[in-house]
């Protein structure tokens, strides 16, 4: 599982740390040295081997180059997929270790945090930077410049959405009822639902027919009924005028300026605006009113997690390297060695 370029930071000196043997005489060393390359060199080659990218009959050190299938021959002398191998991982070795520690620790994590990233969360990272380039073959263009394929995009987005899902599970943890309800009191003035009115409304092509409305209005007349056989608004004629529940401060200036003074069941005067004459009737009106907590709790919630988890994926592998229980055994290391030198002598 490939690492993005934001998640192979540098990493801080000493990240390696190496079990001290018993015998007071082994000196320590570090992870450039050749034992160690030569750990990382076993350890990945019997990772490919486990992953199917190489067999079993490749791994084998006995006679390098005989009996192995070459992927190449240089004047009927073989290079085998070993020996690929070997030179890939003695010249990279230090940045694949440190490659296979950061899977594992991010393996670790999403174990420990209950995380798990699907197929769909890939696809869906996929599409969003699909949606980044004009059309299908401008991405396919620029995938193709790049030098990856696809399925190594999806790699990458596999590791960057596991990333966010274990930031966002780390950032939960943190986002308390305590934390929440504080959030809550130091920003009550967010919390405010502004005055709202429910109103109907008639709009009318001609000043005559507006006052000749109105007057059947303040005689009694229905407004829905009314506003369903001669108003000209298309978006509220069908339904008596109901332009449901509005915030004040969503309403045009004009039609603002006459709810200020209305009362519930109350009509308006005729107001002119650019579109023709109105009427309005007010339904209802409701006050400005302070939210309660639980009504924003977990609109509260969800932004702080949002905000700490977006905080949190930048140093992630930092944090998990940090805390965590690393070191190389150099025993281990030296009975690899001594193991592949004398498969080599064979």
């Amino acid at each position: 599982m490939p690492l993005t370029p934001a998640a192979r930071r540098s990493r801080p000196d000493g990240l390696i740390r190496r079990r001290r043997p018993m015998s007071a005489q082994v000196n320590h060393f570090r992870i450039t040295h050749p034992l160690a390359r030569a750990c990382v060199m076993a350890f990945v080659i019997a990772h490919l081997v486990a992953g199917g990218m190489l067999s079993a009959k490749d791994a084998s050190t006995d006679n390098p180059g005989e009996g192995q299938d070459a992927i190449a021959t240089v004047n009927g002398h073989a290079i085998t997929h070993q020996q690929l191998m070997v030179t890939l991982v003695s010249r990279q070795g230090t940045r694949l270790l440190h490659q296979l520690i950061d899977e594992m620790l991010l393996a670790q994590a999403a174990q420990r945090y209950l995380v798990t990233v699907t197929a769909e969360d890939i696809e869906a990272e996929a599409n969003r930077l699909r949606l980044q380039h004009p059309s299908e073959e401008m991405f396919q263009s620029a995938l193709q410049k790049s030098g990856q394929t696809l399925a190594q995009i999806r790699d990458q987005l596999r590791v960057t959405v596991l990333i966010q899902k274990i930031s966002r599970a780390q950032a939960s943890a943190q986002v308390s009822r305590r934390v929440t309800r504080d959030y809550y009191d130091e920003h009550k003035g967010d919390f405010i639902s502004q005055e709202s009115v429910h109103l109907r409304d008639m709009l009318l092509d001609t000043r005559e027919n507006a006052e000749e409305l109105l007057k059947v209005l303040k005689s009694g007349g229905d407004f829905s009924g009314l506003a369903t056989a001669f108003s000209t608004d298309p978006a509220t004629h069908e339904s008596g005028g109901d332009m449901g529940v509005l915030p004040v401060g969503s309403l045009a200036p004009h039609l603002a300026n006459a709810v200020k003074t209305m009362k519930p069941g109350g009509i308006s005067p005729i107001i002119e605006a650019p579109d023709g004459w109105y009427i309005l009737k007010l339904e209802k009106r409701t006050p400005a009113s302070q939210r309660s907590f639980e009504e924003v709790r977990r609109q509260i919630e969800n932004k702080l997690v949002e905000e700490r988890a977006r905080a949190l994926q930048s140093d992630l592998l930092q944090r998990l390297r940090k805390d965590a229980h690393i070191e190389v055994d150099e025993n281990a290391l030296r009975t690899c060695v001594q193991d592949d030198h004398s498969s080599a002598d064979n």
